[in-house]
């Protein structure tokens, strides 16, 4: 890979690429099917957070990061069978929110769901 000639990257956006990244590797993993599914849902989800997210909402963006890691563990489980969308209402919209479909670690897809998207103050976890 040869030298870019942009600006250089700051550490989060590099953390933000290298999971995007890791969403990709990880869904080579699967099968055919659900590889281009888990990828359309990733893509679409860093495409939307890249446009709603405030670039200086550093708080927000590290609570992402950190959530990603977590969908990103349970994806990589061999157990995990894909990846799928949990449709939730807030006071500002509709907001779709990836989730992973695991077959054995059921409590941690439960405590990705629980966790309040947005900052709204209105959510209901």
């Amino acid at each position: 890979m040869g030298a870019s000639t942009g600006a250089k990257l700051s550490g989060m956006q590099k953390q933000v690429l290298g999971l995007y990244r890791g969403f990709l590797r990880a869904a080579r993993t699967k099968s055919p099917e659900e590889r281009r599914q888990i990828e359309s849902i990733v893509s679409a989800e860093f495409r939307c957070n890249s446009k709603l997210v405030d670039r200086k909402n550093f708080i927000y963006i590290e609570y992402l990061l950190r959530r990603g890691k977590k969908q990103l563990d349970q994806l990589s489980s061999p157990d995990t069978v894909g990846l799928s969308y949990l449709n939730k209402t807030t006071s500002s919209g509709l907001v779709s929110t990836p989730a992973v479909s695991a077959g054995t670690s059921a409590s941690h897809l439960l405590d990705i769901l629980l966790t309040p998207y947005g900052d709204d103050d209105n959510d209901v976890a």
